[in-house]
């Protein structure tokens, strides 16, 4: 991991994925990153308790299959404002705790912005 890192440090946005249940957060939240994703409505931590954890940006707050696919736009503005609501709105970007299907509704991925332009 770190050998990629160092690869692409010219680079001037670097943002780390954790993937699965068992992320090691402190462990990999020292790589020289800028943000950190992982699936936090899933697994440890939550946004609230890595914002004390990390001092880069924090990226997720909406689960990707449960609320982007299959949720409606008033379950999206919902987490979305609570996840803003744990990192205060600063050094966040709202987005799934990985990618984003493509099958999501389009009215899903509006309420995401919606949200983010309301509350944040």
């Amino acid at each position: 991991d770190l050998e990629v890192l160092e690869a692409a440090e010219h680079a001037w946005f670097h943002l780390l994925h954790l993937h699965g249940d068992e992320v090691m957060f402190d462990r990999l939240a020292r790589y020289p990153v800028q943000a950190v994703n992982w699936h936090d409505r899933e697994t440890p931590p939550s946004l609230t308790d890595a914002r004390k954890r990390f001092a880069g940006a924090l990226c997720g707050g909406l689960r990707q299959w449960e609320t982007m696919v299959r949720g409606t736009p008033e379950d999206v503005r919902r987490e979305a404002a609570d996840a803003i609501r744990q990192t205060g709105g600063r050094g966040f970007i709202l987005g799934t705790g990985c990618v984003t299907p493509i099958v999501a509704p389009t009215s899903n991925i509006r309420a995401a912005r919606e949200a983010v332009e309301r509350e944040g």
